[in-house]
């Protein structure tokens, strides 16, 4: 079993349509999906239900805040080395996102395999447009749906959309948070207080379980400030 820090799992190796980088699965082509499923930026992206990582063109998740953008928040009073304070940011960030259920920032062309029906819910809030929406490789007309910031999109008049079957609807859309300080300050004081508690610790000495205990029981604690961010299921 292969499984991301996502807690999307490969079982029996690998199938056909799966990314990987080593022995991570950084994403899923649109045809091996099989189920609803987002596809971010230049590539496909993994899944874990509804819920969803970025890849950009390099490959990896865009980071919520780097350390120069740490440490002028914090003035500069972290004593840590730059590849902790980089695991830090991931560790955190990815729990973030995960408590949010979407990549929250920055705002992403995105991809979204929904099934037919009136009404498909995109997992993403500020959702800024929906360019396309297409069944069985057929683009749907505009003027045949329409769509809200908060992700729902609707069908007004019936199409092939409203009769297609199962992961049969793919919509384009862009969706994000270019202006994340109030995001940043959070993960801010969550970095800052891992390492002010964890003096020394380094990314080859944390243990991946500490690290996802840690972070998951820090975000938690900052469950208000995230609130506004997370996904109504």
């Amino acid at each position: 079993m292969t499984r991301t820090p996502w807690g999307y799992a490969i079982v029996d190796g690998t199938p056909d349509g799966a990314i990987v980088d080593g022995d991570t699965l950084v994403g899923v082509s649109a045809d091996a999906q099989g189920a609803a499923a987002p596809i971010i930026g230049d590539g496909p992206i993994e899944v874990s239900g509804d819920t969803l990582s970025v890849p950009t063109a390099g490959g990896a998740l865009v980071p919520i805040m780097t350390p120069e953008e740490l440490s002028v928040a914090t003035g500069g009073r972290l004593s840590a080395t730059e590849d902790t304070v980089r695991w830090a940011i991931g560790a955190y960030g990815d729990a973030m996102r995960t408590m949010c259920g979407w990549h929250i920032c920055p705002s992403l062309r995105c991809r979204y395999v929904a099934d037919g029906g009136r009404v498909a819910q995109l997992p993403a809030m500020h959702v800024s447009d929906v360019i396309s929406v297409t069944v069985g490789g057929e683009e749907v007309d505009p003027s045949a749906y329409e769509w809200t910031p908060v992700g729902l999109v609707r069908f007004a008049r019936p199409c092939a959309a409203t009769r297609a079957g199962w992961h049969s609807v793919s919509i384009d859309y862009v969706a994000g948070i270019d202006d994340a300080r109030q995001l940043q300050a959070t993960l801010a004081a969550l970095v800052s207080e891992y390492l002010v508690a964890n003096p020394g610790i380094s990314s080859q000495t944390a243990g991946g379980t500490q690290v996802s205990y840690s972070a998951s029981v820090g975000v938690r604690s900052h469950y208000e400030e995230l609130a506004p961010y997370r996904l109504v299921t």
